[in-house]
C-alpha cells in the first residue's frame, strides 16, 4: 500500500512539473491542510527548523534543484533544510525569502492532501538583488489531528 501512495505521489508531481493545467485553486482543499502549507512556508522564511520537523511527516521525500536533488526517509526535512542553506552560502545567496505563495491547485479527501504552491522567492545573490519563481507541491497526510507534509517537489520556472 505504501509503494502505491509513493507511485501516485510520484505521478502527480510529474504531471505538475510538466506542466499539467490546474484544475482548481485553494478553495477545494482542506482549510487544516493549507495551514499546515503556510505553516511550512512561513518557517522556511523564519529558519525555524523545529517547526518545520512538526509539520513534516518523521519520514518524508523532498526533491529540489540543488545537489543531491533529493532527501528522503527520516528527518528528510531538516536535511533538505541544512542542505538548502550550505547551498544559499556556497553561492553567496543571502536574504532568502518566500514573498508570495500563491495556491494554484489542490485536492484533498479527509486524509491525504495535495497542494501545489505558485512561489516567488527574494534574494541576493553575491550582494545583488535577485528573484526566483516556481510551484512547490506539497502531498500531506493527516496523522490524528495534525496534517505532515510526506513529498514537497520543486519546480524552478523558465526566467
Amino acid at each position: 500500500m505504501q509503494a502505491a501512495c509513493r507511485l501516485l505521489e510520484a505521478i502527480l508531481v510529474a504531471a505538475v512539473l510538466a506542466g499539467t493545467p490546474v484544475a482548481s485553486a485553494a478553495s477545494g482543499a482542506n482549510r487544516a491542510a493549507f495551514a499546515t502549507a503556510q505553516r511550512l512556508v512561513a518557517a522556511l522564511n523564519a529558519h525555524d527548523t523545529g517547526t518545520m520537523r512538526r509539520t513534516c511527516a518523521e519520514s518524508a521525500t523532498v526533491i529540489d534543484d540543488f545537489a543531491p536533488y533529493t532527501w528522503s526517509g527520516p528527518d528528510a526535512c531538516r536535511r533538505w533544510f541544512a542542505a538548502l542553506q550550505q547551498s544559499l552560502s556556497a553561492t553567496g545567496t543571502t536574504n532568502f525569502k518566500v514573498t508570495k505563495a500563491t495556491p494554484i491547485f489542490s485536492d484533498a479527501t479527509p486524509s491525504h492532501a495535495y497542494i501545489v504552491l505558485a512561489m516567488h522567492l527574494s534574494m541576493n545573490v553575491n550582494r545583488k538583488p535577485a528573484s526566483q519563481a516556481g510551484n512547490w507541491a506539497l502531498v500531506m497526510r493527516k496523522g490524528g489531528t495534525a496534517w505532515h507534509v510526506t513529498f514537497a517537489a520543486w519546480a524552478q520556472s523558465a526566467q
